[in-house]
């Protein structure tokens, strides 16, 4: 399975992909430019209601320089189809550099519907740390191309669902590393082994391995054995562009983690 990793919320995310925090409520999801349009955006699971639409900054734009920003845009700036479950944004956005997030109640249980028209294939699901059986814990209408994760009847579970299409793999869920065991993360096909080295006895200073980044959004503390969670470290870092070494607050274990930096690598031209 081939990957691509990009940013989208608060952790790594595949081709298409989509993570969302868990509030009481309302609830709050994401939503992907639809390709080949303008203003036109599409949050991947379906919504009962939505009360509001907001344009933020997308954490990749953060790192390299941009000021963080969020704007709640006014009710008559956006257009909510329940039918197509589409969301029609009357304002000009920079997709590259902002993401746009709606809040409101999601019908239960969750329904995923697939993006782009694609059909889904390889269908993975981990809900509340228990991997899911199709059929019993999630199941798939091939005619409606949606996904019903039949487990998350609240909409406020840990959960992760993995799937891939003729593009790729996607995946959206509320799960982090915080949430995440080793095991969890071989059922996914995701990284176990980090991708930067300790350069100092501290073990607070890293260097990334055989790729070199203009900015940094996240690192990730991955675990090295089985049976415990791994971390996620978004703001408690400092990254050195010029030398290319990640300085981390806290001294990592690295006895029990590994970790890997997400960010934007630079260009052969840089």
């Amino acid at each position: 399975m081939k990957f691509k990793f990009c940013l989208i919320a608060l952790s790594f995310c595949f081709i298409s992909s989509v993570v969302y925090s868990v509030q009481k409520s309302p609830h709050n999801l994401n939503a992907e430019p639809v390709e080949g349009t303008q203003g036109r955006y599409f949050p991947a699971i379906k919504f009962k209601s939505i009360d509001s639409v907001s344009v933020s900054t997308m954490l990749p734009a953060e790192s390299l320089g941009r000021k963080r920003e969020t704007i709640i845009l006014p009710r008559n700036q956006w257009i909510y189809d329940d039918k197509t479950g589409l969301i029609e944004v009357k304002r000009k956005i920079d997709n590259s550099a902002y993401i746009v997030r709606a809040e409101g109640k999601f019908e239960t249980p969750l329904c995923v519907m697939v993006t782009g028209g694609e059909k889904a294939s390889n269908i993975r699901f981990v809900c509340n740390g228990k991997i899911g059986k199709a059929g019993t814990d999630y199941s798939y209408d091939e005619k409606k191309n949606e996904i019903k994760l039949i487990l998350c009847v609240k909409g406020d579970e840990k959960y992760m669902l993995q799937y891939s299409t003729s593009k790729g793999a996607c995946s959206i869920g509320s799960m982090s590393s915080a949430d995440m065991t080793r095991e969890i993360r071989a059922y996914f096909e995701w990284p176990l082994d980090g991708n930067a080295t300790a350069i100092d006895d501290s073990c607070r200073k890293f260097s990334s391995k055989n790729v070199s980044f203009k900015g940094v959004w996240l690192v990730q503390l991955l675990p090295k054995n089985n049976g415990y969670f791994g971390k996620d470290i978004i703001n408690d870092f400092k990254w050195d562009a010029v030398s290319n070494v990640l300085i981390l607050s806290e001294p990592v274990d690295t006895d029990k983690y590994d970790v890997y930096i997400f960010g934007e690598e630079k260009s052969q031209d840089n």
